[in-house]
């Protein structure tokens, strides 16, 4: 069996939804997830605006990087609920027991966080379920400097907070998107 450690298909339900579908991963992707043998996945929430192929200068309030995240999570929960196929987990124990039950299970990522306020932010997310976090995408927020930009620049003071936090809450941290100087 496969574990896909970064999934992007929570952008495409929240992108769905908000054209009026429902059981989106169900329709879409639940026999390519079977035939290719994924066991479990971590789904990351990217609620980005800077790839140039986003849908969000369409939505309402979609500027607004908090925004986005909100509506995601949103998209996200009410697919969730749609899924008895589908285990979000927090633990390896927890995906275990879903993968027990035939299950395909879900660890929840957030690929940046340019939509937190502070580091507090992540004490709700990870009530939600989110067990592992990039500070950045590509962009420089107020944590740090992603991939394209300038590599003299790192994480700031609240980057470094950020990650104290994370591993309090025990998220994962995930550096794929920082620059040289934040990694």
């Amino acid at each position: 069996m496969i574990f896909d450690g970064h999934s992007d298909l929570l952008y495409d339900v929240a992108r769905r939804r908000l054209a009026g579908e429902t059981h989106v991963l169900e329709h879409h992707n639940l026999d390519r997830l079977r035939r290719g043998g994924i066991e479990g996945l971590v789904l990351a929430f990217w609620y980005g605006w800077g790839s140039g192929l986003t849908f969000w200068p369409g939505v309402p309030g979609g500027e607004d990087p908090a925004q986005r995240l909100e509506t995601m999570l949103s998209c996200a929960q009410a697919e969730f609920a749609e899924c008895p196929w589908l285990s979000v987990v927090r633990t390896a124990e927890e995906a275990e027991a879903a993968r027990a039950e035939g299950k395909i299970y879900a660890f929840l990522g957030l690929e940046g966080m340019e939509g937190l306020k502070g580091p507090e932010d992540l004490d709700r997310l990870a009530s939600l379920g989110l067990r592992l976090g990039m500070l950045t995408w590509n962009e420089e927020n107020r944590f740090a400097a992603g991939a394209a930009q300038d590599p003299a620049k790192g994480l700031t003071d609240l980057g470094r907070q950020a990650l104290r936090r994370m591993e309090d809450l025990g998220m994962l941290i995930d550096v794929s998107h920082l620059n040289d100087g934040g990694f």
